[in-house]
């Protein structure tokens, strides 16, 4: 797991995830964004480009992370959160669970942070 943010679009701050979300890794995503949001971060991307697995406990972790960070966020930006996700895979597993309402996906990060930008950093 790898967390930056882009010198282009300061207030987003991008997760990278590997190989899989399970309950095992998901303490790291969670440190990750906080430490993200107490830097000022306002929009977090989470890149599951290189995920190949993500359990129904990872699922979870990502929508208590969009419920923290919409509540973090001020209600004026009611988006704080967006998924890139090339995989096929991982975008069924979402609609499975009928979390794709709940989420931004977007299919590459550059159009996530395209459009980060464009939105004042509120995807």
């Amino acid at each position: 797991m790898r967390a930056y943010q882009p010198d282009s679009t300061p207030e987003a701050a991008i997760i990278l995830l590997d190989d899989e979300l399970t309950e095992s890794n998901s303490p790291c995503l969670w440190q990750a964004a906080a430490s993200l949001l107490a830097s000022g971060s306002r929009t977090l991307i989470v890149d599951c480009s290189h995920l190949q697995y993500v359990s129904s406990y990872g699922l979870a972790i990502l929508l208590r992370l969009r419920k923290m960070l919409v509540e973090a966020v001020p209600s004026s930006h009611p988006l704080a959160m967006a998924l890139v996700c090339p995989n096929r895979q991982i975008v069924d597993s979402i609609h499975a669970a009928e979390l794709d309402s709940v989420f931004v996906i977007y299919r590459d990060l550059d159009a996530a942070v395209r459009s980060c930008g464009r939105h004042s950093a509120v995807c």
